[in-house]
Order: structure tokens, then sequence, then C-alpha cells
């Protein structure tokens, strides 16, 4: 029996529809794999102070964040390859609803059963370790649920992935920000320019610079040389930095968009005041205004 063009065509369409439904039953059994673990757990949340000051700051945008245990305090995994005296201060162990307290910290003896959020933020990774096929098919997910939302609403999704880690997702999951091109993904940094130069055109970082580190100085200037903006905590706000404008950080945290809103071409600072313990910090991470 000859086969003509309209029946080879036909089962063509055929086999990639059962192909596509094939796909789509495979990601829903990933995606069911990530509740067992991740139970009523979201791997995306606006649950922080500083993501609530950018959703109020602007209704242009509204921004959720990834949180997991900062570097290597899970016991599992460094997730901050470049942390400095900042794990002393960070925002995962020491500030806000994160904190594990002052001795925790200081010993390096974290208890991700303390409370519901530590709790949360320890399934994420255990997840993230565990099943990574099922926690990027989570992810994506939530992005997706959550970039509908926006379009129907008419804002911006923006999106932390590394809210207390430092994770080069351009590499770990570069597909992800070719899948999401509508989405503003942005994180802080602490690795050299060099290693991070190459991210996709949807991904901003900023350096998150170290006081009295001299490497941390380096890459910082690094950073700069390239057109970047850096972070900086301070006790206190300057007018300048390193010769350049230092603007109030705390307002808000969506980085992308310091430029535009205070009218500054080129390069600035982006000043941050200490919080949590790292108001009294002694490990050398705040840049202590004279």
């Amino acid at each position: 029996m000859t086969l003509t063009t309209e029946t080879y065509q036909f089962m063509e369409q055929l086999a990639d529809s059962l192909k596509s439904n094939c796909d789509i039953q495979h990601e829903k059994n990933l995606v069911q794999q990530a509740k067992n673990i991740l139970g009523a757990t979201q791997l995306l949340t606006k649950d922080s102070s500083k993501i609530d000051k950018s959703n109020k700051f602007s209704d242009s945008y509204k921004t959720f964040v990834l949180y997991l245990p900062p570097e290597q305090s899970s016991g599992k995994i460094n997730l901050c390859r470049f942390a400095t005296s900042c794990v002393f201060s960070c925002l995962g162990i020491g500030s806000g609803r994160m904190n594990q307290g002052k001795n925790r910290v200081d010993n390096d003896n974290f208890d991700w059963q303390l409370t519901n959020v530590s709790r949360a933020m320890f399934k994420r990774l255990t997840l993230f370790l565990d099943n990574r096929p099922a926690f990027y098919a989570k992810l994506e997910q939530e992005i997706k649920t959550k970039l509908n939302t926006a379009r129907k609403k008419g804002y911006r999704l923006a999106i932390r992935l590394n809210g207390t880690s430092d994770i080069r997702w351009e590499q770990t999951r570069k597909d992800i920000f070719y899948k999401f091109q509508d989405v503003i993904f942005f994180d802080y940094t602490k690795y050299p320019y060099e290693l991070r130069k190459n991210t996709p055109d949807n991904y901003y970082l900023i350096y998150s610079y170290t006081a009295n580190n001299n490497q941390s100085l380096d890459f910082a200037k690094e950073w700069l040389a390239n057109g970047k903006n850096i972070a900086v905590v301070f006790d206190k706000l300057p007018s300048k930095f390193l010769g350049l404008p230092v603007i109030d950080a705390d307002k808000h945290d969506m980085r992308f968009i310091d430029n535009e809103v205070n009218n500054i071409n080129g390069s600035l600072i982006a000043g941050l005041k200490a919080k949590g313990l790292a108001i009294n910090n002694d490990h050398g991470f705040i840049e202590r205004v004279k």
C-alpha cells in the first residue's frame, strides 16, 4: 500500500501530539514529585520585608524570590563559593525571619527546623539536591503561573533566584532565561566579573562588596570598570564611595531600576544599611563611615 503525502503529514502530526502529551505528563509527574518533598512550600515567595518594599515601591513590577540555606550552613553543599565575612550577617541566617541567632551563627551550628521559614528553606534545598529535574519542573511551573498573572494584571514579573545563595544560574539552568524572556531576573553576587560576564540579557547582576577585604575590593573595581553597579553595606550612608554616588538601596530591592529611578548615568553604589546581626558585626563586613 502506498501512503499519500497527506497521510504522512497526518502521521507526523499524530506522533508530535503523542510526544507532546507524553512531555506534559512527564512534567506533571515531576511537579508531583516536587510537591511530595515540599508539601505546601513554594519555591518562590514574596514573604520578605525586602520584597515587600519592592512590591510597594512600584506598581510596574512584582518581585518573587527563592531562598535557600546560604553558603555551607546546610552542612550539605556550599551555595556561595566566594562568600566572605558576609556569612556572619547573611540575611539567610542572621536577619529578619531567617535569623538563627548569634550563638548558632558564631558556632556554625544551624537548626533548619527552627521556624517555618527555616524548614521551608531546607525543603527547597532537599529538593534541589535530591531531585534536580523535579526542582526545575516546579520552578518553571511557578514562574509560568506568576507570569500569566503578571500579563493579565499588566505588571512586569521580576525574580531573584539567589535570595540567599550565589548559584551561577546562567550555567546551571541557562534555558530558563530564554524560556521566560518577559521575566526580569536579578541577583546580587560575590563572583568576580570574569566568571559571570556572559549572562542573558534578562538577568541583571550587581556585585556585593565586602569591606576590609582586598580581594573583594579588586572584584568591585572590576565590576565597576565594566560599567556595572556594586552594593555596599554601611553603618550609615555616605554621599559617595569610591568616588561614585551612593543611593539609598533600602527603599526597594529592584537593583535593575536603580539608574533609571535615580537619574544616574554610569556606575553607582547601592548603599544598604546594616541590619540584624550585621549591626554589631565585628568581622569586617560592614563599611564603617568615619
